[in-house]
């Protein structure tokens, strides 16, 4: 009967709380009518028809809370009655609540990464709303599925969904309502005043100490978030002190999980020889509770004085403190001559050392074994713009690598290597050719053949006959080589042809690369051509053909790594391409190749020398009249005979020398190279300048602009910053001779002394 009592009595007071409202609002319920209806109507033909979707992706982007009503609008076919439809252009202003934005001015910025389910999106919309100081309540009495759209302050003398001791469950994830709770074991003062402390700022609070009840008005998520924390208070008996702590560094959640471990523990302290235990040796007290309150991220704890303040104390002290900036376990090294991705590879393997073997776990964890550290899960990443390594890894194991490191990374010596290629064709040729026939026309006539290839010459106009070999040979001289020697015999009808032939051809190419690469890198010069060839051919419908073009190169290319040992003998790992386009026709792709790759070692200074005879061949081809063709002297006039002989060699000198690291040779190497250059530019021109004054003057700018271009790049602007100047070179024209010489490696230009004349 209480009870019952109770629930009456309570219902009065709600009903009241609606009477008053409805008796403030009642003149705008016809106004609301009306708004709706005109709405749906007005909707009615442009709402398009909703298909239901289990989920939905949100992306909002500086749009304010009316579009985004309007969106919901459209998804769950509802209605949103807003300030501005049932007059008014604002909402009014509350008491000493501060004016409400308009919709349109409240703003918003959201994404969803994922599709958002019915229930998310009506909860996300409370939020907003909340946020920007509105809330939407159902009008049942108006229409179905309509909400208004009004201020926090009204919502809270509004009609909403009211809930008596209905289970934390049962109650809905979203919307404002009440909720009215009866306290049973702690006192409605202290309810109250735990509410006031952790309720948000748009909740109501109201309190009815006869009947032990409290009534909550707020959004429906903070109210299950309050009662949660509300009916863990009144499940005991009344504690003595209760206290909340507002956490600003850690997790409310964590700390409350962390301390019910750390009390479940805790065992009492046993005195020495036998003791016995004595009130308060538990660290935690065993009475004291700590509940957790994420939404504004506190701890309710109940207790005694006591073991409240211990506790407050030791949260304060040891779990919500700032955590210490650790340090990063991601280390930077700036290398300054290495490259960084071949330093990456060799540190990740050493790093790697002892983990395939029996002690593997302390390789793993960087133990020590036998007085040997092990490094512990290190990598090594190469960033290859910056040259730059990013090492994962701890102070200690990054401290013990940077000696190996900074080792690794150490300036090394340069070689500069000129390299003279020398190929040489010789192609001999020797031949004797002679066509012969009988001098006048009988029944039995003859004729040799083979003169350079021709067949048997026959005259189709000879009266009474179909062919006769009795014909003139004259036509035969035609088919003779370029520098052959043709005898004739015969005034009106050539009878006999002598030819004799030796040609000698002789094709030299050299190349003079030139090439500066440091210690254990690979230095690359590539020259060629490049012709467009038909590789297929397609035929339209139309039957027209298009032939289907490729790129075929020929190219000159050398490869060169050097490695220096210890002793100062340098290791070359050479490879030399020659390849070349055997016809002169520019669509034809054939192309000889030739290729020497080779590994060899050479003083500083050395000539090297590679390839040789690369191909020698002979050909004799040869012709006769049996019998006839072998007598001496006579014979050659009833035989041809050809000789061919082809030398094709090959020739590579190579000259390395060494430029340390302290030494600054590089500047003079330049200066010989530039002053070479610049003798092919002047010697072309220079007689016709000094000559030709007309020339000097009209063309003196063309003339100069190369020189000026090269002597700007190469030439220092300020002396006084130049260490090392180079002598002054000239150009040499003839070729060296053969014997001893002073240079232990040849150069297309050579230095001279002071007074001008030849080092």
């Amino acid at each position: 009967m209480p009870k019952l009592f109770k629930n009456i009595f309570l219902l009065l007071n709600l009903v009241t709380i609606f009477c008053i409202n409805s008796d403030d609002n009642k003149h705008d319920i016809h106004e609301e009518k009306k708004a709706v209806q005109a709405k749906i109507e007005s909707h009615e033909n442009n709402i398009k028809p909703i298909v239901k979707t289990s989920a939905v992706e949100l992306n909002f982007e500086n749009a304010n809370l009316k579009t985004f009503l309007n969106f919901v609008e459209n998804l769950f076919n509802v209605t949103f009655i807003l300030p501005q439809e049932i007059g008014g252009s604002a909402p009014p202003r509350m008491g000493n609540q501060p004016q409400q934005k308009k919709l349109e001015d409240s703003k918003i910025n959201y994404r969803s990464f994922s599709p958002m389910s019915e229930k998310q999106i009506w909860a996300l919309l409370d939020l907003f709303l909340e946020n920007s100081g509105y809330a939407r309540v159902a009008q049942k009495n108006i229409g179905k599925s309509v909400y208004r759209i009004i201020t926090l302050p009204q919502s809270n003398r509004s009609a909403i969904p009211a809930y008596i001791g209905t289970e934390l469950e049962e109650l809905p994830n979203s919307g404002r309502i009440r909720y009215v709770y009866f306290v049973k074991n702690t006192t409605v003062q202290q309810i109250q005043d735990l509410v006031n402390k952790i309720k948000s700022s748009s909740a109501q609070v109201e309190v009815f100490q006869n009947l032990k009840a409290i009534i909550i008005t707020d959004a429906a998520y903070n109210i299950k978030s309050i009662m949660k924390l509300i009916k863990e208070i009144d499940s005991s008996s009344i504690p003595e002190v209760l206290s909340i702590l507002k956490l600003q560094n850690a997790e409310a959640a964590d700390v409350a999980s962390l301390y019910d471990k750390l009390r479940g523990k805790d065992e009492p302290y046993k005195a020495q020889f036998g003791g016995q235990k004595k009130e308060g040796s538990f660290y935690f007290p065993q009475d004291a509770k700590v509940i957790p309150e994420p939404r504004t991220n506190s701890l309710v704890v109940l207790g005694t004085r006591d073991a409240v303040y211990r506790i407050e104390d030791f949260i304060s002290k040891y779990l919500d403190t700032k955590l210490k900036k650790l340090p990063s376990p991601i280390h930077v090294y700036e290398l300054n001559y290495a490259p960084a991705e071949q330093l990456a590879e060799i540190l990740n393997n050493v790093c790697k050392f002892g983990q395939d073997s029996a002690e593997k776990t302390a390789a793993e964890f960087g133990g020590v074994r036998g007085g040997q550290k092990y490094f512990s899960k290190m990598f090594v990443e190469a960033d290859k713009q910056g040259n730059r390594l990013l090492i994962r890894g701890s102070d200690e194991d990054f401290k013990l690598i940077k000696p190996t490191i900074a080792e690794l990374d150490r300036r090394q010596p340069q070689v500069v290597i000129e390299v003279l290629i020398v190929n040489i064709t010789l192609n001999k040729e020797k031949a004797i050719q002679s066509a012969l026939r009988n001098k006048n026309s009988s029944r039995v006539n003859f004729q040799t053949s083979g003169f350079y290839g021709s067949g048997i010459q026959v005259d189709s106009s000879a009266p009474g006959y179909t062919g006769s070999l009795v014909t003139n040979l004259i036509n035969l001289a035609t088919a003779a080589v370029q520098g052959s020697t043709v005898i004739s015999l015969g005034k009106e009808s050539v009878w006999a042809l002598l030819s004799s032939l030796e040609t000698m051809t002789e094709v030299n190419v050299i190349s003079n690369p030139f090439l500066v690469a440091t210690n254990k890198y690979k230095a690359q010069v590539a020259l060629g051509s490049t012709r467009r060839v038909t590789s297929g051919t397609v035929i339209g419908g139309n039957a027209q053909q298009q032939n289907e073009l490729s790129s075929f190169s020929a190219n000159l290319e050398v490869n060169i790594t050097p490695q220096i040992n210890s002793f100062g003998i340098i290791n070359l790992d050479i490879e030399v391409k020659i390849e070349e386009f055997t016809d002169a026709d520019q669509s034809s792709g054939n192309k000889s190749n030739k290729i020497v790759k080779t590994n060899a070692n050479v003083a500083d200074g050395e000539i090297l020398a590679l390839g040789g005879l690369i191909k020698n061949r002979n050909q004799k081809t040869q012709s006769e009249v049996p019998i006839l063709g072998r007598i001496p002297i006579i014979g050659y006039f009833f035989k041809n005979k050809d000789d061919q002989t082809l030398n094709d060699n090959l020739l590579i000198f190579m000259a390395p020398k060494i430029v340390s690291t302290h030494q600054n040779k590089i500047g003079s190497y330049t200066q010989k190279k530039a002053d070479f250059v610049r003798g092919m530019l002047c010697e072309s021109e220079q007689q016709e300048v000094h000559s030709d004054p007309i020339y000097q003057w009209w063309f003196k700018e063309k003339y100069d602009q190369p020189c000026d271009q090269l002597n700007a790049l190469v030439i220092p602007q300020n002396v006084s910053e130049v260490q090392h100047v180079a002598p002054p070179v000239q150009v040499i024209k003839q070729a060296p001779t053969a014997g001893p010489t002073s240079n232990k490696h040849f150069s297309l230009v050579k230095p001279v002394n002071n007074g001008g004349e030849n080092a």
